[in-house]
């Protein structure tokens, strides 16, 4: 297993088998040049996870829950994937780190490729941090465990 920070404050462990992603490729892979993302792949598996961070003003984040956010985000992502078959699979509430988070499953189509994807929301005071990971439908099943673990896997430092 690996260790990484990320953000000076999410630790996380991953398989060996995944590497870290480049600012290219996290461009390429999430059609955009956002700079607060760090970004892991296994080629072999057909899985990427990444993390996002944002930061937000105290009053905001006092108000807004992970819920909250994690529908506004459901909702972004539905509107950009109309055209390519979205479904959503639906939320669910987990716990990461003792931190209360919401999630949810959703699957796409891309270039003929039909898609499984994860997107979890987690704040941490004033920092908001969502977890995505998607994999190829067909193997969804064999890396389910793999996403699982990843997750439990965080920590806050």
């Amino acid at each position: 297993m690996t260790e990484t920070t990320v953000n000076g404050s999410v630790i996380v462990q991953y398989p060996d088998s995944f590497r870290i992603m480049t600012a290219e490729e996290l461009t390429k892979a999430y059609q955009s040049d956002y700079n607060n993302r760090w970004g892991i792949v296994d080629e072999e598996s057909h899985m990427v996870f990444c993390i996002y961070w944002n930061t937000s003003n105290k009053l905001l984040a006092a108000l807004v829950d992970s819920k909250t956010i994690c529908k506004s985000t459901e909702a972004n992502i539905r509107r950009m994937m109309d055209s390519r078959e979205y479904k959503l699979d639906g939320f669910r509430d987990l716990t990461i780190s003792g931190k209360k988070c919401t999630g949810f499953r959703h699957r796409y189509i891309l270039q003929d490729i039909r898609y499984v994807s994860d997107v979890v929301v987690m704040k941490k005071g004033n920092v908001c941090y969502t977890f995505y990971c998607y994999t190829r439908e067909e193997c969804e099943a064999a890396n389910r465990d793999t996403l699982e673990g990843i997750l439990k896997s965080i920590r806050l430092a």
